[in-house]
């Protein structure tokens, strides 16, 4: 069973500062953690580091690599995978906005009389 394990994107990513080689950083435009892999020296400090799990030590064609979830260059592949569309990748405010005009429906809802 395949599982999306993502990076929760942390604003003051303990990974990034924990990477002694600075092979971990984040990406400007789209905050997501990404690791600049021939810097890395594998000493996993960040899989230390990361309080989600997150990263993780992996065998890839032979070779140890460090991985975690890039959110494939803003296009994450996990949604498309997904089924049921339980997964989606929005813009936090987005998230936040949708949040709020739920609430305030509800507000609504339990104020009409009868409810």
């Amino acid at each position: 069973m395949n599982v999306p394990i993502r990076c929760m994107q942390c604003d003051e990513a303990p990974c990034v500062k924990a990477c002694v080689a600075q092979a971990l950083y984040k990406d400007e435009k789209t905050g997501a953690v990404l690791l600049e892999s021939d810097r890395c020296i594998l000493c996993k400090a960040c899989v230390i580091a990361c309080p989600f799990g997150c990263i993780s030590l992996r065998s890839r064609y032979g070779a140890l690599q460090i991985s975690l979830c890039d959110l494939c260059s803003g296009q994450p592949e996990c949604i498309g995978m997904c089924r049921s569309g339980a997964i989606s990748y929005e813009d936090e405010k987005n998230i936040n906005r949708k949040k709020r005009e739920l609430t305030f429906s509800r507000m609504i809802e339990c104020a009409k009389p009868g409810s």
